[in-house]
């Protein structure tokens, strides 16, 4: 059982009321009294009240593009560890995987106009999408076909190895194979 507590100052209480009772009329949607020690709301309570809007989908459309977005081509389980971390120290961060370039493709073309309304957007890749025939410079064409001008980093296994297979790899692909270049990259961007 609640105690009416007497009160410190002079103003009069806020109550907040969370659930349902009986409505004193349709167009108020608050109910007559909050219980048997508060006193009961006056008559022209909902004709004077401010009513608040309501959230929105749009306004969490707005707080998501406000987010940073990284867009990860590359299996979500490729590098749980690297992940999980961008995750504590940018918890904002919207982290989004596609596995491989047609699903990158795929997501972008179908996400477009969410994507150039972002404020940031970094890309991470691989060298190479075996299976598809694919590689970094595909993703370059991809991303400049959509008109899309951001930060590009390429996580690779061996440079060396990379560098025999695409000696000509664009100057504005950040190449790294250690994980604290990719953290690194990630932080310089999201900075800056």
């Amino acid at each position: 059982m609640r105690k009416n507590l007497p009160l410190q100052n002079k103003t009069k209480p806020y109550f907040f009321f969370l659930g349902s009772t009986k409505s004193s009329t349709k167009d108020c949607p608050y109910p007559e009294t909050f219980g048997p020690y508060e006193p009961p709301l006056p008559s022209d309570f909902c004709q004077n009240s401010v009513s608040l809007p309501t959230p929105s989908t749009q306004s969490d459309e707005n707080r998501s593009r406000e987010n940073p977005m990284l867009f990860w081509i590359d299996s979500h389980q490729n590098d749980l560890e690297t992940t999980e971390y961008l995750r504590e120290i940018y918890p904002q961060l919207e982290i989004q995987f596609a596995p491989t370039f047609s699903e990158a493709r795929a997501y972008l073309e179908q996400n477009l106009r969410d994507i150039r309304h972002r404020q940031q957007l970094l890309v991470i890749c691989r060298g190479h999408y075996i299976q598809e025939s694919k590689n970094v410079i595909d993703v370059v064409s991809l991303l400049d076909e959509l008109n899309l001008s951001v930060p590009i980093g390429l996580y690779t296994m061996n440079r060396v190895s990379l560098n025999q297979h695409i000696p000509n790899i664009p100057e504005r692909i950040q190449v790294f194979e250690e994980r604290a270049e990719l953290l690194n990259f990630v932080v310089d961007n999201l900075i800056h």
